[in-house]
């Protein structure tokens, strides 16, 4: 028996585990209890039920072994199967062909949350002019620009037990980020004050001493009232503001019109609880910050988070024990967005990217003008934390089908299943069935893998080593050994992406950009800093922790062209934004219209986080899926029984763009106008090939919710995941086929 250590990725959470590990044999997955925040981590992975079925997710027998090349028409699920030296062989000769025929920027790639080597797909396609989308656009892509923007850092809230005394949680519930969520609940415990921000009463919000319950999508309302309490009542840090903001009066005359009377008419949320979450937080000093993926959804998604990180630069909680940190980045060895090679594209190829002159923020115009004054502060590692060289995701999809701005005729999906993470699934499906060449690379056949011209085996994180540093942002380093081996003869045969990523690159002429032969060899050059190989890393103790310092900023000043935490902000102002944060109504919401519409009385949200899913994966499962065996819609009991429903009986929801089957979950702590639809639903036990497409179309939330750019955030091209909706109840015999 070998015990090894790695870090889990089956989730954020991202837990040092230990690894039972008996010949090539995986007996067992257990919490490192060595790892210097076991106490954090250690009780989570106990209690994780994916950890529990980690040899039946390993050893299941619809795992991906070896490469398959498509023999039918898509979605036939007609295969052969290759060799990867076929599959290398063919699928580089047809890219090839499409570089020389219409550029590098043809090719496009969506990617997932954290199961690849990103930095090395980021550096194929930055070197071939590609265009690169994903979650990111809605999943702290737009929190990372903000915060750098604003502050030039993105500061993460470390609760101290004992020590902080209010925690402010924005669109957060008790399955994101578990660590994190864990030290607040600690700090909780040891006396600090917990305010939660939710439409739904979720158990965080349940456990709270404040439960502010919103109208979906007015955050931003509330967040300025808030402001406005702080400002005109001087409950804010007078010394740090005056030293360290920047345009502090202007945002004192900015919030006058928003008061706690005109939110509570917006949100739903009485005028005098956003009074008392106010001074709650500005006078409970240490206090902590965290908004979750849910304002990352939005359509005022910038907007809102720019008020969120005015709070605790307003109050005096930035960089302070117990409050919102910033680590700045780790300095000790190459980080994971140093390695994609940014700093050689040229302007004429950055020019292309897809979106970039609709939604600057998160384009290369805007991560070259936050990057221009974060790296003079912080030096070339400064590059780690602004993370938003995307293209935006629909409008790549849109021009897979009609070729504007120019054709995209080739697309890989990497651990990535948009025919289910993405909104507007049938505008996806188009785009999949007419593209040249689709490469899938995953860990099963999914429904998005099934569309594909090639399938490859990913080697998953038990199969390969891996480096971690906190996306970036952190200052810390964690490395994964590769516990298991990923092609053992007679059995299967997987890989990793950076060997796919690298055979591309090499055959549209990026050889010299490809020096290290394979991933461990690419994290050798990566921990040349720190003077060790990568086996010599795992062996001395496998992680590296700077030292936590705060307040840096007294030497250096924050990374921000006036050197100070911007509340005015002069990098939206150069790019064409409003320099202070404007409220506007959700443009799907009754608010937002002159008449209600009454096609469509209810407000259709989704995207929670629940157990033991992670998004679309782990369906396959059976020990899982008899935990949570169908996807459930939460319902008001009032609500339910207005439309003649009970608890357990299947529900159609129908918006503009389709119609969904779920179970009614009765949910008495939401808004009686507000259901909340669960994401990611697919059945692997359905009919793979078309028409079912493993269910694809059955209960799909995203098969409902539009991403035109009328709903896109317009800053950042961020889709919401949240429209008008009606419900009724569903024949499932008649709807569900299957």
């Amino acid at each position: 028996m070998q015990i090894k250590k790695a870090v889990c990725m089956w989730c954020h959470a991202h837990c040092r585990v230990a690894v039972h590990v008996e010949g090539d044999h995986l007996v067992k997955l257990e919490p490192d209890e060595d790892f210097p925040s076991a106490d954090l981590y250690a009780p989570i992975t106990r209690a994780c039920p994916r950890r529990k079925a980690a040899k039946e997710w390993f050893y299941h027998p619809d795992r991906l072994n070896y490469p398959l090349k498509r023999t039918g028409k898509r979605g036939d699920n007609s295969w052969e199967k290759i060799s990867w030296e076929q599959a290398l062989e063919e699928i580089g000769r047809s890219l090839s062909e499409l570089v020389d025929k219409f550029g590098g920027k043809t090719i496009a790639s969506a990617r997932g949350t954290g199961r690849t080597c990103d930095e090395y797909r980021s550096r194929f396609l930055n070197l071939v002019g590609g265009n690169l989308i994903g979650a990111t656009t809605i999943c702290y892509g737009p929190t990372l620009a903000v915060s750098n923007a604003m502050i030039g850092w993105m500061p993460w809230p470390f609760a101290r037990p004992g020590l902080t005394k209010a925690i402010l949680l924005i669109g957060v519930n008790e399955h994101s980020y578990p660590p994190t969520i864990r030290s607040f609940e600690r700090a909780q415990g040891k006396g600090a004050k917990l305010i939660v921000v939710d439409p739904r009463r979720t158990r965080l919000a349940g456990k709270a001493d404040l439960f502010l319950q919103v109208q979906p999508g007015t955050d931003l309302a509330l967040l300025l009232a808030i402001l406005h309490v702080i400002v005109t009542e001087r409950l804010y840090d007078e010394e740090f503001v005056t030293k360290w903001c920047y345009g502090f009066d202007l945002l004192v005359d900015h919030v006058k019109p928003y008061t706690p009377e005109w939110a509570a008419a917006v949100t739903g949320v009485e005028a005098a609880k956003i009074r008392e979450a106010a001074k709650i937080y500005a006078t409970a000093k240490p206090a902590v910050t965290f908004s979750g993926e849910a304002i990352d959804h939005g359509s005022a998604a910038v907007q809102t988070l720019r008020a969120r990180f005015m709070l605790p630069a307003i109050t005096g909680n930035l960089d302070i024990p117990g409050g919102d940190y910033i680590p700045g980045p780790y300095k000790n060895a190459r980080l994971e967005q140093e390695e994609e090679r940014a700093e050689i594209i040229p302007p004429e190829k950055k020019a292309m990217q897809i979106g970039a002159d609709k939604y600057k923020l998160l384009s290369w115009t805007g991560y070259d003008t936050i990057q221009e004054t974060v790296k003079e502060v912080w030096g070339k590692a400064g590059a780690a934390s602004v993370d938003s060289n995307l293209a935006h995701a629909p409008s790549v999809y849109r021009a897979m089908v009609d070729e504007k701005p120019y054709p995209i005729k080739a697309f890989f999906t990497v651990s990535s299943n948009p025919l289910l993470t993405m909104t507007n699934v049938k505008l996806v499906y188009q785009a999949l069935k007419k593209v040249d060449l689709h490469v899938a690379m995953d860990f099963f056949l999914t429904p998005t893998a099934m569309l594909a011209d090639y399938v490859l085996p990913a080697a998953s994180w038990l199969e390969r080593p891996y480096l971690w540093n906190g996306y970036g942002i952190s200052g810390f380093l964690v490395a994964s050994e590769q516990a298991l081996p990923s092609s053992i003869p007679g059995s299967y045969d997987r890989r990793n992406d950076y060997d796919f990523w690298r055979e591309m690159g090499i055959r549209v002429g990026q050889a010299k950009y490809w020096p290290a032969e394979s991933l461990e060899d690419a994290y050798d050059l990566r921990l040349k800093g720190l003077g060790v190989t990568f086996k010599q890393f795992m062996q001395e103790k496998s992680f590296d922790f700077q030292k936590a310092t705060y307040q840096d900023y007294k030497q250096m000043g924050f990374a921000t062209p006036t050197r100070k935490v911007e509340l005015y902000s002069t990098v939206f102002e150069k790019m064409g934004f409003a320099p202070l944060p404007v409220y506007h109504e959700p443009p799907e919401s009754h608010d937002a219209k002159a008449e209600p519409d009454i096609n469509f009385p209810l407000v259709l949200i989704s995207g929670g986080r629940f157990m033991p899913f992670y998004h679309s994966e782990h369906r396959q499962l059976p020990s899982l899926r008899k935990l949570h065996p169908d996807p459930l819609v939460e319902i008001n009991p009032e609500t339910a029984e207005k439309y003649g429903i009970k608890g357990g009986d299947w529900v159609a929801i129908e918006t503009k763009l389709g119609r969904i089957v779920q179970k009614c979950s009765l949910k008495e702590g939401l808004l009686p106008d507000v259901v909340h639809a669960q994401h990611g639903w697919w059945f692997p036990e359905y009919d793979l090939k078309e028409p079912s497409l493993g269910g694809l179309w059955q209960s799909n939330v995203n098969v409902l919710i539009d991403n035109d750019d009328r709903v896109c955030d317009p800053l950042s091209g961020g889709w919401p995941r949240s429209t008008l909706c009606r419900i009724e109840p569903a024949n499932v015999e008649r709807e569900c086929p299957e």
